[in-house]
């Protein structure tokens, strides 16, 4: 195996390799049903539909719910982020604070 490849292999994660390893699935059962298809003189796309859901493995009915999971954590990120804002300016509020009481 070249050198490049298994640097590639070893720097992508679980869940790239996942969704790589069923559109290749994809790819070539979509293939293998043509060729059957084309060999009988009948493609079909309605089999080759049914194979491509078969793969799939329910991806297009979790794409939504990935949606909505990104979308709410991209929403905690942003409140987060304003809280620790407000969290900044309290502390500031209480050096102040500090400091004057001391100068008394």
């Amino acid at each position: 195996m070249p050198e490049w490849f298994s640097a590639f292999l070893k720097s992508i994660d679980k869940e790239v390799m996942t969704l790589l390893a069923v559109g290749v699935a994809t790819f070539l059962s979509t293939c293998v049903m043509a060729m059957k298809g084309y060999k009988r003189g009948k493609p079909s796309s309605a089999a080759t539909a049914q194979a491509i859901a078969q793969i799939s493995c329910g991806a297009p009915q979790l794409q939504g719910k990935i949606e909505h999971i990104s979308q709410i954590q991209l929403e905690e990120l942003l409140h987060l982020r304003d809280i620790d804002a407000k969290l900044d300016r309290v502390a500031e509020q209480v050096t102040r604070i500090e400091d004057r009481t001391r100068n008394r």
